[in-house]
């Protein structure tokens, strides 16, 4: 992403590897330009911070603002902005509604897949008994659930 926004500012785009960093297995993004240097830097751990954070929002309703009801009248808590990154359904639907906190209802879907979605949407795994694996998958395809709706496991 930085590269191409560099790129639409017509900067120079050379890298140069720093020593150090590539001791420590990073590369430093240095780039040439008329006012000086712009320097990439890179958090150490991004991936499992953000990891965490996932974690730990999934069991944190705090900053949720979207709420999932099911078709046994059940409700579960989520966040927008993640369901929106996981599910073109999700992210279509939410950049039509603008409401603060919106109430959608998944037809079709009980409240145990509903918890189990969630969790494989911020957990990246779920734990599925495969006499539901077939109907968990078609729901995961129906919403559109990426790196769910790709994937035909077959026992």
């Amino acid at each position: 992403m930085i590269r191409e926004s560099l790129t639409s500012c017509g900067v120079n785009q050379s890298l140069c590897r720093d020593p150090v960093s590539q001791s420590q297995g990073r590369e430093s993004g240095i780039t040439y330009t008329m006012n000086g240097l712009l320097v990439t830097l890179e958090r150490d751990g991004f991936r499992e911070v953000t990891e965490n954070t996932f974690h730990k929002l999934a069991s944190d309703e705090t900053f949720a603002d979207v709420t999932l009801a099911c078709d046994d009248g059940q409700q579960l808590k989520a966040h927008r902005v993640i369901l929106a990154a996981c599910s073109p359904f999700f992210r279509n639907i939410l950049s039509q509604n603008l409401h603060p906190h919106p109430l959608l209802y998944v037809q079709g879907v009980d409240i145990k897949h509903l918890k189990s979605l969630l969790d494989f949407i911020y957990l990246g795994k779920v734990l599925i008994c495969d006499r539901e694996l077939q109907s968990f998958q078609e729901t995961g395809k129906r919403l559109k659930i990426e790196g769910l709706q790709e994937r035909v496991i077959e026992l």
